[in-house]
């Protein structure tokens, strides 16, 4: 199904007319600044997400590149940011303005050690890599920081249809009202995905929680990575009242809206009382034509207190760069890069907070959920110590990619032709009773859009299955059996000692013809390091417990 973009009124140029649906919610402001660091009141979101297990190892992203996307450019002028390389978009009247916005995301990400900041507080997640920073704005609207700009096709889809190949990793902290994923710009989103697989783009979810069905375009869309925010302030420990969230609408072109099906989220990561650069020029959201505008002097000036899912994105980006950085040094091969696999990696390892659930139900015996993820956590809060180990020191790509014998952790990039057919991963060593078992599934949605065409299509929907079984696959003990999401999820405890094994199932498509479909799986349990003397035990059965868009920020 193919639609002019979003529904918007185009004259022959491509210049817009009229726009629909701006997203005007965010996150206020509420920071401070300093010249010191040391004086703000943030921990070390470094060490607290796990960076350090890659640092140790040698990893800071130094073999890699991230690219951000919003508004405006990352200033480089502050200490921490001098190596940010700018892309001139002079697509469609792109203003090309440093932003204060663009630089609190771009330090998040990859800020460097400046001489205001002698502990290193705060570097990027991943402060060793390249860093770009591209620009879309063509005006931005309202009173200084409102957070709302306008841009065209040319200056946005097609700018990023450019250059998204440039980097490993991408981060977009901004948003429109689309919480479906119903609009041609949202499939044109996941269409440069889509066309650029060793990308992984990140999105940042918004601030209209805590209600459900708030996550807005591009993070309700399917082939990123949507990340929410978690609070309070250096203690993390439950999700921000303003991070939005599901259970969220379904949409596509065959089935129209179903109403609260989808857990949209797909990660967590800290996003209030965050310590990061700031610019306080009169360019950008805080351009001087704009009412309010004020000119903030100071070089090497530090903003504490800075909230909002916009900050929890970036720093989700660079834990994705140190996972390309380390693929890229140690030479695990191009589909380590997959952002498939990437995204399947870092979901399975975070950590579930209180309340999490996919609320499962027992089926014939059988422990089955049709969500996936939580509606509010996603997978949870990302943990790179035990993303490393996930990525790095269990079982990569098993050959071919029908399947095929795996050990107790690892990764695969793996695939389906045009038919239905089951893909097995037979465990080849005994998984010990008690301990917990998570498996990922994360594949792509199938959507169109070429860049000039000012048109995008939506045009298939395949639907897998992420199974746990006996290793024989004459049993089955879990299925996460979603129909809405490009994601499949369990997370569950093995209670006896036992062999076993993981299916991906092409079951059949939500609509549209069947076609090859890629998938990342990734899995972590935890083997007996002898288990010869406990084969009489055998398998229990477990028992599972612009044209022109009007768009807002995702953050302060």
């Amino acid at each position: 199904m193919g639609v002019q973009l979003d529904g918007y009124t185009v004259n022959a140029s491509g210049a817009v007319i009229s726009t629909l649906n701006p997203n005007s919610t965010f996150q206020a402001e509420n920071y401070i600044v300093s010249s010191s660091p040391s004086i703000l009141t943030g921990i070390n979101i470094n060490s607290f997400v796990g960076a350090n297990t890659f640092y140790s190892a040698g990893y800071t992203g130094t073999n890699a590149t991230m690219l951000n996307i919003e508004a405006g450019h990352i200033w480089s002028g502050h200490e921490s940011l001098g190596h940010t390389i700018q892309n001139n978009n002079a697509a469609s009247g792109a203003l090309n303005e440093a932003d204060r916005h663009a630089t609190w995301v771009g330090a998040a990400m990859g800020g460097r050690l400046g001489g205001s900041s002698p502990a290193g507080f705060q570097q990027g997640i991943a402060h060793g890599a390249t860093l770009r920073s591209s620009a879309i704005a063509t005006k931005w609207l309202g009173s200084a920081y409102a957070g709302s700009f306008d841009d065209t096709i040319e200056s946005s889809l097609d700018h990023m249809a450019s250059v998204l190949g440039q980097a490993n990793v991408a981060n977009s902290s901004f948003g429109f009202t689309d919480s479906s994923s119903s609009s041609g710009f949202a499939w044109a989103y996941d269409a440069i995905t889509k066309n650029n697989p060793r990308t992984t783009w990140v999105f940042a979810a918004g601030n209209s929680g805590p209600s459900g069905n708030t996550v807005g375009a591009p993070a309700s869309g399917y082939n990123g990575i949507s990340v929410g925010a978690t609070g309070p302030g250096n203690a993390y420990t439950t999700v921000a009242s303003f991070s939005s969230r599901g259970p969220q609408n379904y949409f596509d072109p065959v089935n129209g809206i179903i109403a609260g099906v989808r857990a949209p989220v797909d990660i967590l990561a800290p996003g209030q009382t965050l310590t990061l650069a700031f610019y306080g020029g009169q360019t950008g959201g805080n351009g001087i034509a704009l009412p309010g505008s004020t000119l903030v002097e100071g070089t090497n000036l530090y903003s504490g207190g800075v909230a909002g899912t916009s900050f929890a994105a970036p720093i989700v980006a660079g834990g994705a760069t140190l996972l390309n950085d380390a693929s890229i040094s140690l030479g695990m091969g191009q589909n380590s890069r997959e952002s498939r696999v990437i995204k399947a990696v870092l979901m399975n390892s975070a950590d579930k907070l209180a309340g999490w659930t996919n609320n499962p139900t027992v089926i014939s015996g059988a422990s089955v959920t049709t969500q996936g993820v939580d509606f509010v956590q996603g997978a949870g809060q990302m943990n790179l110590t035990k993303a490393y180990t996930q990525y790095i020191g269990g079982g990569q790509d098993v050959a071919g990619s029908g399947g095929g014998a795996i050990g107790a952790v690892g990764w695969d990039f793996g695939g389906f032709g045009n038919s239905l057919a089951n893909n097995d991963y037979p465990m080849t060593t005994l998984l010990l009773g008690g301990t917990n078992l998570t498996a990922t599934l994360a594949w792509f949605r199938d959507r169109t859009y070429v860049p000039g065409s000012f048109v995008a299509s939506d045009d298939s929907f395949a639907n897998l299955d992420l199974q746990l079984w006996d290793s024989a696959f004459t049993t089955m003990f879990a299925s996460s059996q979603g129909l809405y999401d490009s994601n499949e999820h369990l997370s569950l405890t093995i209670p006896a000692t036992g062999s076993y094994g993981i299916r991906v199932s092409r079951k059949n498509n939500m609509f549209g013809a069947l076609a090859g479909i890629d998938y990342g799986l990734a899995w972590s349990a935890t083997a007996i390091p002898e288990p010869s003397y406990m084969l009489t035990l055998g398998t229990a059965a477990l028992l599972l417990t612009s044209l022109r868009h009007r768009r807002g920020y995702a953050a302060s």
